[in-house]
């Protein structure tokens, strides 16, 4: 029961259809990768993303460099 008030209460909040959950498969269903690229880039700024990837530097680090996604800077566990 909780789970329902919950997504009542987000459909009034978003003035959404109280079957806005039941449609959401359909809609996705219906997205290819350009309309999903188009949506993303009007919402993800990459310059102001902070990138956290965890491994096993040795092995990452230059292929994580390469990439270009901006400055890498490694951490150890222990600094954390």
């Amino acid at each position: 029961s909780g789970a329902v008030l919950g997504s009542l209460l987000s459909s009034a909040r978003f003035n959404r259809p109280t079957n806005y959950p039941a449609t959401l498969p359909e809609k996705y269903s219906a997205l290819d990768v350009p309309q999903i690229s188009e949506a993303a880039a009007q919402v993800l700024r990459p310059d102001q993303l902070i990138w956290v990837i965890i491994g096993d530097a040795s092995k990452i680090e230059e292929e994580i460099r390469n990439a270009g996604i901006g400055e890498v800077e490694v951490k150890a566990l222990t600094d954390l």
